[in-house]
């Protein structure tokens, strides 16, 4: 349009998406509700066009692992746009969702920390598991050996520059949003008592990647790449 100044444009279209999702990821703020998208709802699909995904949730404690009952999940369902489902497992730690085929599938639990990426393509009916972990002592360098083989993986140690050196801080929450920081928190960790920690199953996507601890500013680090294995040192300040 004449006279139109493309970039406000942009601005009131960035805050337009901003208020529909919330603050995003990094500030500690709740992830994106059920229902919600940074851009509208999944495209409707052909009748038949379905795909199942399930599999188990799987609970890892200081006692060892078994299956998580009852506990909810959400679902980021993509198909070009994308929306926000959720379902719950049963006493046995099963679930099951139906979604588009060929749609892209994230499955996402809060109540415990979930250091990998829990992703698929629904091509067909297929099996996707879920590893949380509620010990933050098998966390960082001791995350279990069946998650680490999710790769690539984002490892390093947060850490505080001070006038000793650089020093460790223990207890940080790092998390990855693969909406570019708009709130699709797809997994989240805590770093050990080194400071040290281990984000996996990062093959998909670009990670958005933020760390936060009360009593430090919040270290939005922004997108990350992710080239096999890498290793990203992150700083907190106070």
């Amino acid at each position: 349009m004449p006279g139109t100044n493309v970039r406000g444009l942009a601005l009131i279209r960035l805050v337009s998406i901003m208020a529909a999702v919330g603050t995003g990821a990094c500030n500690g703020s709740t992830p994106l509700p059920p229902g919600s998208s940074p851009l509208s709802s999944v495209s409707p699909t052909p009748v038949g066009a379905n795909s199942t995904v399930a599999g188990t949730v799987w609970l890892h404690d200081a006692i060892g692992v078994k299956p998580y009952a009852n506990v909810g999940l959400d679902a980021w369902v993509q198909t070009g746009n994308g929306q926000r489902v959720t379902t719950s497992a049963g006493p046995d730690g099963r679930y099951s969702l139906t979604v588009p085929t060929g749609a892209v599938v994230r499955l996402q639990e809060y109540a415990a920390y979930q250091p990998c990426v829990t992703q698929i393509v629904a091509r067909g009916d297929t099996t996707l598991d879920v590893h949380v972990i509620a010990d933050p002592a098998q966390l960082g360098a001791h995350l279990p050996s069946e998650l680490l083989v999710k790769t690539p993986t984002l490892s390093g140690t947060v850490f505080e520059a001070t006038a000793l050196g650089r020093q460790p801080v223990p207890g940080a929450s790092l998390e990855v949003d693969l909406l570019a920081g708009l709130g699709d928190v797809s997994a989240r960790t805590l770093t050990d008592s080194d400071g040290g920690y281990v984000l996996c199953g990062l093959g998909v996507g670009s990670p958005y990647i933020c760390a936060l601890k009360r009593g430090y500013q919040t270290a939005d680090v922004g997108t990350v790449t992710v080239n096999g294995n890498t290793i990203r040192d992150i700083e907190l300040q106070r």
